[in-house]
């Protein structure tokens, strides 16, 4: 069964903590990739969304004719927003 978008970039969002936390260091993609046993577009579809809701910065290289999903994904930072997510303790209902 595939997991969703949000599932995956929930896990990845813990790993980048958890490397920046250890390294006070962005991980690499590659290092990503090989930690979290998605394949690259399913990496990179949870990455994207960790940027659009403000978890992280990355920035995207990508040329003419490429798509940004084509793109090289460089991980830049981890916002306050993220670290917070991760930090704050959980809300039971």
């Amino acid at each position: 069964m595939e997991e969703s978008i949000s599932h995956n970039a929930g896990k990845i969002l813990l790993q980048i903590y958890l490397t920046w936390k250890e390294k006070n260091d962005m991980p690499k993609f590659k290092e990503l990739l090989e930690i979290s046993k998605l394949n690259e577009q399913e990496l990179k579809r949870a990455l994207k969304y960790c940027y659009e809701k403000g978890f992280i910065d990355l920035k995207i290289i990508f040329g003419l004719g490429m798509t940004q999903m084509q793109g090289e994904f460089w991980l830049k930072d981890l916002t306050s927003i993220g670290i917070d997510i991760i930090e704050s303790p959980r809300v039971q209902s």
